[in-house]
């Protein structure tokens, strides 16, 4: 599964959402507090998408470069006898 490609397109689909959203938000006639409300919010809620597209893509690397690409790691043996 190429999840660069999935978590890419549902970044940009989502900041699309968002950068339509905020247009439309500033040209209402809310409150310039709310507004501003509202931007920090769906900004910070894009930093918090980005963050788990990352996680997530960062566990199936590490979950398939690990089961197709590495030998078994071997415990070295210690002898105290030298």
């Amino acid at each position: 599964m190429d999840t660069v490609l999935i978590g890419g397109f549902a970044f940009l689909a989502c900041g699309a959402v968002i950068w339509l959203i905020l247009s439309r938000l500033q040209k209402s006639e809310a409150s310039d507090r709310k507004k501003r409300l509202l931007t920090y919010f769906l900004l910070g809620l894009l930093v918090i998408m980005v963050i788990v597209v990352m996680q997530w893509h960062a566990e199936n690397f590490k979950q398939n470069y690990q089961s197709s690409h590495l030998l078994p790691v071997q415990q070295p043996v210690i002898s105290l006898l030298g």
